[in-house]
């Protein structure tokens, strides 16, 4: 699923940019309730169909992992670079071997 619903006004979530709208509910953020749960009501158009051959560990780690992968990209982290991770949960722990790779 993807965790941030958009207005679908904007001309950015109408041409499928829905991350750039202003507007954006986010799970667990206030007044927005989590996901945590067994079954959650969710737009069809933001939720994914997970391959067959993915195990839900793997699946999990994807979002984490491709905030990891964004933030090395974007600061140009190389194999010289001297990195900051500030923190050590699932984002803090996969942009550190994203950085490492």
């Amino acid at each position: 699923m993807e965790p941030g619903i958009s207005c679908c006004h904007f001309l950015h979530c109408k041409g499928g940019s829905f991350n750039l709208c202003p507007d954006t509910k986010f799970f667990a953020t206030p007044p927005v309730h989590g996901s945590l749960a067994n079954q959650v009501v969710h737009p069809a158009d933001l939720c994914f169909k997970l391959p067959d051959n993915m195990s839900l560990e793997e699946v999990a780690m994807c979002e984490p992992l491709s905030v990891g992968v964004h933030a090395c990209h974007r600061a140009n982290v190389n194999a010289e670079a001297n990195v900051l991770i500030l923190g050590a949960g699932p984002i803090g722990l996969v942009t550190m071997l994203t950085a490492r790779a």
